[in-house]
């Protein structure tokens, strides 16, 4: 099935339709003003189908060079007395004037209601899981054939060893680990930590952002640079490690040229620094995350 268009009255139909043309179907019974009014139509919606490209598509800097010259006067002299110059300073003009734009777009997203805590801990059996979240199959590991992972997105990973969770990797903003969330502030998230033992800092020392446009960036929102939190839970208490990751608070982006950046701050305002992922380890057995320790 395909839309043509009469050769005739130029209105466009089915190619499937057995009385062809509705204009020429009009005239062979008599009725002309129909037929007309029909062309009519046709023909004022004709120019729109044939520069609806044309109209949706963006100016160059050269057409744009052209229009604000038919808008001067005299514009024919001015070109011939210094016609290269003239374009090569409206295009400096252009291109400052079409300067960096900043969208505003937060990451981690902004989650406004109360995140559903994830009931899912360190050598608890697997079944567990599948009743509450769905069965899923299993990824194998590559150089460690006990270790099963199983994926729900690409922000919530489970891994298990003989049929019991081995770790928890969640970066979702609608779930809470042990009050522990994506998206709260760094001192949110050592309070929460300490409740279950002490916190301590890690990481490398962050490179400095950038500054573009009076904003604070860096090239994209994965190279923001980490700081972590850790806490590890000893006997009595349990054997497992539980892990913060940090990175600075981005709150839009920045568009400028062909160039994209992640801001994360205005010019000389200190970097706000908040949980992009939580990470539950057992170290009670050796897996992907290192050997026993207890």
């Amino acid at each position: 099935m395909a839309l043509v268009r009469c050769p005739t009255h130029g209105i466009p139909f089915n190619d499937e339709n057995p009385r062809g043309c509705p204009a020429c179907v009009q005239d062979r019974e008599g009725r002309k003003s129909q037929a007309v009014m029909m062309r009519e139509l046709a023909e004022a919606s004709q120019p729109i189908d044939d520069n609806l490209e044309a109209a949706l598509r963006k100016p160059t800097i050269l057409e744009r060079v052209n229009d604000v010259l038919e808008d001067l006067p005299d514009a024919s002299k001015i070109l011939s007395r210094g016609g290269p110059f003239v374009i090569a300073a409206l295009v400096i003009i252009l291109v400052l004037v079409s300067g960096p734009t900043y969208t505003e777009q937060p990451n981690p997203v902004q989650f406004t209601g109360t995140p559903r805590p994830l009931e899912i801990y360190v050598r608890q059996p697997i079944s567990d899981v599948f009743g509450a979240l769905g069965e899923q199959n299993f990824e194998p590991v590559p150089g460690y054939p006990n270790v099963r992972r199983y994926r729900y997105g690409s922000n919530l990973l489970i891994e298990a060893i003989s049929g019991y969770v081995y770790s928890v990797d969640l970066g979702l903003v609608n779930r809470s680990w042990r009050g522990l969330r994506v998206g709260m502030s760094e001192t949110e998230a050592a309070g929460a930590l300490a409740l279950l033992a002490e916190p301590v800092a890690g990481g490398e020392n962050p490179a400095p952002p950038r500054i573009r446009a009076g904003r604070q960036v860096y090239p994209t929102a994965s190279s923001r640079p980490i700081r972590t939190l850790r806490s590890e839970v000893r006997p009595r208490a349990g054997c497992y490690d539980v892990i913060v990751e940090l990175r600075p608070q981005q709150t839009g982006l920045l568009l400028d040229g062909d160039e994209r950046y992640s801001v994360v701050g205005n010019e000389n305002q200190p970097l706000q620094y908040v949980v992009t992922r939580i990470l539950v380890q057992d170290r009670s057995r050796g897996g992907t995350k290192g050997d026993a320790v207890c």
